[in-house]
């Protein structure tokens, strides 16, 4: 409904139109046949970019428009964060704000999603820097009230008492899906919890750990301590 469109555009003023390149790549993929229909906000004249924010785990699909925020992102030497080139700014980032009630099933003070795939629009691909957009990688805490980590580009990566991937050899224990999965492979956040993922797209491969929690660390032992940025 039109009250969709105005709740979202207060969170930003950036917003996309419609014949946005932007807009078109978004606007690309397949979405829940369920969503809203997005054509019938060209009637209203407003020029904006409509999408449909969608939450499939429980299958809700909204209205709302395709706009531009600012990020706060950090720079590491793989030991600290340091701020990023363009603080105290930010990195323009292109995103979609969607209602509270499409993002109810996910944990406590978890808010939003981000991708990390191949699209244009996933978030490192969204840095234009050839040396983050195709490797990254994921390090998940097993509880909301300790801090995981993420890398963009490559590493040296460390955690306190670990050095976030070695030459050796883990095992990890794969089941058939079937032919009718959507997903080539999906690997549940219960497994990847405390085990450092790397992900590079460049070669298709995955690299990872086996548990952190046996080499004496764990994916919240990052030191968070920011420093200064030099030249």
């Amino acid at each position: 409904t039109p009250s969709d469109i105005q709740h979202s555009a207060a969170y930003s003023d950036l917003r996309v139109l419609h014949d946005d390149p932007l807009c078109i790549e978004a606007r690309s993929y397949d979405v829940d046949p369920t969503c809203p229909p997005l054509s019938f906000v060209a009637k209203y004249g407003c020029g904006i970019c409509a999408v449909n924010p969608y939450n499939p785990i429980l299958k809700v699909c909204k209205l709302s428009q395709l706009t531009t925020e600012l990020v706060t992102v950090y720079s590491t030497d793989g030991r600290n964060p340091t701020f990023g080139a363009n603080f105290p700014f930010g990195t323009e980032m292109v995103i979609s704000c969607a209602p509270s009630n499409i993002y109810t099933s996910f944990p406590k003070d978890v808010f939003g999603v981000v991708a990390f795939s191949w699209s244009a629009m996933a978030f490192p691909k969204q840095f234009k820097n050839p040396d983050v957009t195709d490797k990254f990688a994921l390090c998940l805490a097993t509880t909301s009230s300790t801090v995981g980590v993420s890398f963009l580009g490559e590493g040296l990566f460390l955690l306190y008492g670990f050095t976030d991937v070695g030459n050796g050899v883990s095992c990890l224990a794969f089941i058939d899906g079937g032919s009718g999965v959507k997903n080539g492979i999906v690997i549940m956040t219960y497994q990847m919890e405390n085990n450092f993922l790397y992900f590079d797209l460049v070669n298709q491969k995955l690299g990872f750990s086996s548990s952190l929690l046996a080499r004496g660390t764990s994916c919240g032992s990052f030191n968070f301590t920011e420093l200064p940025l030099t030249n």
